[in-house]
């Protein structure tokens, strides 16, 4: 198993995650990029944030309404605990599996 660190922005400051996963090695890019954009967007929508271009279509959508942001986006990096282990609330080690 590979262990990766995601990185999820909001778009809006005090409202960003890091996340602690174990992804097969087989995992591809596409297939983490994908898991990043959901898990950013569970995220947001945490906050009440939602990614702007999934709703300017519906009816009422108000483009100046702060609940909807272009800015949401997540990454990843391979897991360092060196340099990320200092990310962890409380030291907690648990791994979400992928």
């Amino acid at each position: 198993m590979r262990k990766i660190v995601l990185f999820l922005h909001t778009g809006y400051c005090g409202m960003d995650a890091w996340e602690f996963w174990k992804v097969p090695e087989t995992a591809t890019e596409d297939e983490l990029a994908a898991l990043c954009w959901e898990r950013a967007k569970d995220n947001a929508e945490m906050y009440g944030i939602y990614p702007r271009h999934e709703y300017e279509d519906e009816e009422g959508f108000d483009e100046d309404d702060e609940s909807y942001s272009d800015a949401i986006e997540g990454s990843f990096e391979d897991y360092d605990p060196e340099k990320h282990d200092g990310h962890r609330i409380g030291g907690d080690t648990s791994w979400s599996q992928y």
